[in-house]
């Protein structure tokens, strides 16, 4: 009686699939050791590991450090990625309510609202609808020129509250910095 681990179609079918497995594993390896920053990463490990004592057989394999650098560089991608989206782009008038809010750090939003009215026409304020302006249930806004697009916006007077509060938060955590 012939056993399975004698069986000759058995064993080509298990040389098939060690043969299939490292010739991927191959590719991986290759593509990876190509990019000059995994390449880094992984050598990088494999030399620390060394300088630390740690035992050839306890040690990482080429591929398994490739892999691993391939891993954390993904991580830092994403991370970074993430951070990316959180950067807050000011415009202009949220650049004049900060100016305003430096000037006057307890303003509240009427006097805000009081100030943009007043400078209404002159620079980067084009107007600010009145009550008269609108119609009923339609939104108050303030038409802006952005000089950092070079174009007219409009925002809505009731967003003005929430770009004082913006703005009376970046200059606590600046004067908070400076205390440090």
């Amino acid at each position: 009686m012939m056993h399975h681990g004698n069986d000759p179609a058995v064993l080509r079918k298990i040389n098939k699939q060690n043969r299939d497995f490292w010739e991927k594993e191959n590719e991986l390896r290759d593509k990876r050791i190509s990019i000059d920053v995994i390449f880094t990463i992984a050598t990088n490990e494999m030399r620390s590991e060394t300088s630390r004592g740690v035992s050839a057989r306890a040690q990482k394999t080429f591929e398994l450090a490739l892999a691993d650098a391939e891993n954390t560089l993904q991580l830092v991608r994403n991370d970074f990625s993430r951070k990316g989206g959180k950067k807050h782009k000011s415009d202009s008038l949220q650049d004049l309510i900060l100016k305003l809010v430096r000037e006057n750090t307890r303003i509240t939003g009427n006097q805000l609202l009081e100030k943009l009215e007043d400078q209404s026409g002159d620079g980067i304020i084009s107007s600010v609808d009145g009550w008269s302006d609108v119609l009923a249930g339609e939104t108050r806004n303030i038409l802006y020129f952005d000089e950092h697009t070079q174009k007219d916006k409009t925002a809505p007077l009731s967003g003005l509250k929430h770009r004082l509060s913006r703005a009376k938060k970046c200059i606590r955590a600046k004067q908070q910095k400076r205390q440090q």
